[in-house]
């Protein structure tokens, strides 16, 4: 994959484009996911919140984008919102150690 040889850009510019093509919510919400990977890569974390934030509007309850956003989130300073995620994250999987785990490294 380009943004794991540094290649942030290409990689971005190929999840856009397969975002434009994809008409399934899921799938959206996963590129949506990889984008912010990209831009957490590139250690610009509102960028990836953002990301994560356009997923959850495709997938509101996909364990994986809320406790991404949530990570985002504390590492803006923002745990308020990072605890609701994580909250939401381990709600909707049942059991979600790493959510748990992130919890209360906020704490």
């Amino acid at each position: 994959m380009y943004w794991k040889r540094g290649a942030f850009l290409a990689a971005r510019e190929q999840f856009i484009s397969r975002l434009s093509n994809e008409q399934d919510a899921s799938r959206r919400a996963l590129i949506h996911l990889s984008i912010g990977g990209v831009h957490e890569d590139q250690a610009r974390p509102r960028e990836a919140f953002a990301e994560y934030l356009r997923g959850l509007e495709e997938a509101p309850k996909d364990p994986a984008l809320l406790l991404a956003a949530g990570t985002c989130a504390a590492t803006l300073g923002d745990t308020a919102t990072a605890a609701s995620l994580y909250v939401r994250a381990a709600a909707e999987r049942g059991s979600y150690l790493e959510a748990d785990l992130e919890l209360g490294n906020i704490y």
